[in-house]
């Protein structure tokens, strides 16, 4: 960090102003900027050196390795928000449906084919997107989905079916729910490219 050599003390200090300075910046930065590129920089360097300097001390005490564990990890977080894809307003009508239990081939073909059928595990939610990335999107919901649960999602406009995974869940009232999902099988299922 701006290459200083710095007691752990005050490279502890300069890099919790630096990282909160880094934080709101990235705030207001527009994706791809360069910006973005020096905060980049900027939290690997900061990553590097805490490990470097607590693998090479003798007399942190238990409470200063546990701060520089959690700058490291403030650090990596906000790191991977620049990496994440930008994300955009669209409300997208889709169906969303639970993926069938594991079985043959033919099962997961019969589940796309016979999606209205009366049996409960192909029969789909319409709803809406409130926004979407190129790998994933934040959906509305009636049905309390499992973190991790693999769903379909078929598009009403042009009827494009994808493989997804319930990344997160979060219920917002008692009969709707917001679900993260990020899309498995298809590099840019929005077409936002």
């Amino acid at each position: 960090m701006d290459r200083r050599t710095l007691c752990r003390v005050h490279f502890y200090e300069l890099a919790i102003k630096r990282l909160e300075d880094s934080r709101a910046r990235l705030a207001n930065a527009p994706p791809g900027s360069a910006e973005n590129s020096s905060i980049a920089k900027f939290l690997s360097e900061l990553v590097s050196e805490a490990t470097s300097l607590v693998a090479g001390s003798k007399y942190l005490t238990e409470i200063q390795r546990n701060q520089f564990l959690e700058l490291s990890v403030s650090a990596v977080e906000l790191h991977k928000q620049l990496q994440r894809h930008p994300r955009f307003e669209r409300k997208v009508s889709i169906v969303l449906s639970r993926s069938p239990d594991p079985g043959t081939e033919v099962e997961q073909k019969l589940f796309v084919v016979l999606r209205s059928s009366s049996d409960s595990r192909t029969r789909g939610e319409f709803t809406n997107t409130l926004n979407v990335s190129k790998t994933g999107a934040c959906l509305e919901t009636s049905s309390a989905w499992e973190v991790s649960q693999v769903i379909w999602i078929e598009r009403a406009d042009n009827r494009e079916l994808a493989r997804a995974r319930v990344v997160w869940v979060k219920r917002v009232s008692s009969s709707k729910y917001l679900l993260g999902a990020e899309i498995l099988d298809c590099e840019d299922f929005w077409d936002l490219e």
